[in-house]
C-alpha cells in the first residue's frame, strides 16, 4: 500500500499510515485554491472596467442560463449582482431587495434545522 492510500486497518505499521505532513499537503492544496480565488476577486475588486465587464457576462450567461439545462442561471445572477453591486446602484438596490432576506431566511431555516437534529441527538443517546 503506498504512503498516499489512507490504511484502515491497526495492523498496518505506522510508517504505512499517512503522516501529518501528507495532511498537510492537503490543506496546501486547498489553500492554493482559496489563494487561487483570492487573486481573482483582488483582480475583480481593483478595477472598476474590469468588474463591469465581467459582471455583465455573468449577468447575460445567467439570464441565458435559466432557459438552458446546463448553465445555473440562477447561482449565475447572484454572482453577477455580487460583482456589479459595488458599481451599479440598480444591483445594490437588487441584492438588497432579494438576497440579503434570502440570506436571513436561510441562517434561519439553518438555525432551526441544527436544533431540531441536536434534540434529536440528545434523545437518541
Amino acid at each position: 500500500m503506498s504512503p498516499q492510500q489512507p490504511s484502515h486497518s491497526a495492523s498496518q505499521p505506522e510508517a504505512s499510515r499517512p503522516s501529518a505532513g501528507q495532511t498537510g499537503t492537503w490543506r496546501q492544496l486547498a489553500g492554493g485554491g482559496f489563494a487561487l480565488a483570492k487573486g481573482i476577486w483582488t483582480i475583480l475588486s481593483a478595477r472598476r472596467p474590469v468588474r463591469i465587464t465581467v459582471g455583465m457576462f455573468l449577468l447575460i450567461l445567467g439570464i441565458v442560463g435559466l432557459f438552458l439545462p446546463i448553465l445555473q442561471g440562477v447561482a449565475t445572477i447572484i454572482a453577477a449582482l455580487a460583482i456589479l453591486r459595488k458599481d451599479i446602484a440598480l444591483a445594490e438596490r437588487i441584492w438588497q431587495r432579494w438576497i440579503v432576506p434570502l440570506e436571513r431566511r436561510c441562517q434561519q431555516c439553518l438555525h432551526t434545522f441544527r436544533q431540531r437534529r441536536a434534540g434529536r441527538k440528545k434523545n437518541a443517546g
